[in-house]
């Protein structure tokens, strides 16, 4: 009886088990070739933009169903369509850079299998100078003596 129940158990465990492996290769995969990016330093009041471009890797097309920046600083752009296996896409992240200071944001994308991407950005904003050119000294001697 015992032999008998241990088979059993071996046989049903090892069909879960390849019913599992199926659905794994089944499931949409994708890679990033950047996961993370760098502006360095940007002047302030000057808007950026970064492509994370991504390549379905899958058997079957994928579908970014939302993108959602952790703040109204950072603005996502991306293809609403979905991505046939081997094709190529990018997200385009924007950040504004109205505020002086180090920044790091982060974007979330949700796909159409439940999976979940986090990407990155980050920099330092400069604040921009009062005037496009420092003011010239000579020049205002120069109209005070005429």
């Amino acid at each position: 009886m015992n032999k008998i129940l241990i088979t059993a158990i071996l046989i049903f465990g090892l069909q879960g088990l390849q019913a599992q492996q199926k659905s794994g290769e089944l499931k949409t995969r994708y890679d990033f070739l950047h996961s993370e990016y760098d502006f360095g330093k940007i002047a302030q009041g000057r808007p950026v933009t970064f492509d994370f471009k991504w390549v379905n890797t899958g058997k079957e097309a994928i579908e970014i169903r939302d993108v959602q920046a952790a703040c109204g600083c950072t603005t996502p752009e991306w293809q609403k369509d979905p991505v046939k296996p081997g094709d190529t896409a990018a997200i385009k992240i924007g950040y504004n850079s109205a505020a002086e200071g180090a920044f790091d944001k982060i974007v979330t994308v949700f796909f159409n299998n439940n999976e979940q991407k986090v990407l990155r950005i980050k920099g330092m904003v400069y604040p921009s100078p009062a005037t496009s050119a420092p003011l010239n000294a000579s020049v205002i001697l120069l109209k005070q003596n005429n």
